[in-house]
């Protein structure tokens, strides 16, 4: 776990700093873009708007792996030396279950949380998010819903919002 997270460090501090040039890049050629073509405005707008999406598609990209570092230190400090069991089950079985390895780690962290303020070790934090993880998944396969919203209606619920339980169909 931690070599994965010193590569995901490494990896984001290098990207984080290409898209830095990138953006700078991007607004440059804007800028001399809008400057030549000035009187034609529907041809700088379709630059414009092309460059544009360049531009927040890597920013999108390095927001994705920002926070994919931030859940991978969080399941670390949580789960502590069984943070690399739960990597590996997110890697391998989350994946069987229909999980992304963001959106794993992210249910991690989550879940990690919420558990460790009831678990009396790091292995029983594990464990339950784990069973929680396979629970968001099968309840969002039954009932049509995204992993995404499944997981916040479960956790909603087990802080208390009985309603966003029952819209799962399912009764406290």
């Amino acid at each position: 776990m931690r070599d994965f997270k010193q590569s995901v460090t490494k990896n984001v501090s290098g990207l984080s700093y290409s898209v830095q040039g990138v953006q700078r890049g991007v607004g440059g050629a804007v800028t001399g873009i809008s400057r030549i073509f000035s009187r034609n405005g529907i041809l700088v707008g379709a630059i414009l708007t092309r460059l544009s999406a360049v531009s927040m598609g890597v920013h999108s990209a390095v927001r994705d792996a920002s926070l994919l570092e931030a859940n991978v230190i969080q399941i670390d400090n949580l789960m502590g030396e069984s943070a690399d069991g739960f990597e590996t089950w997110a890697r391998e079985v989350g994946a069987s279950f229909g999980y992304s390895e963001r959106t794993a780690m992210s249910a991690g962290a989550i879940y990690a949380n919420l558990m460790s303020t009831f678990s009396t070790s790091a292995e029983e934090t594990k464990n339950k998010t784990e069973a929680l993880m396979k629970a968001t998944a099968i309840i969002s396969s039954r009932t049509g819903r995204t992993m995404e919203d499944t997981l916040e209606r479960i956790h909603s619920g087990l802080l208390g919002n009985t309603e966003a339980i029952e819209d799962l169909g399912m009764s406290t």
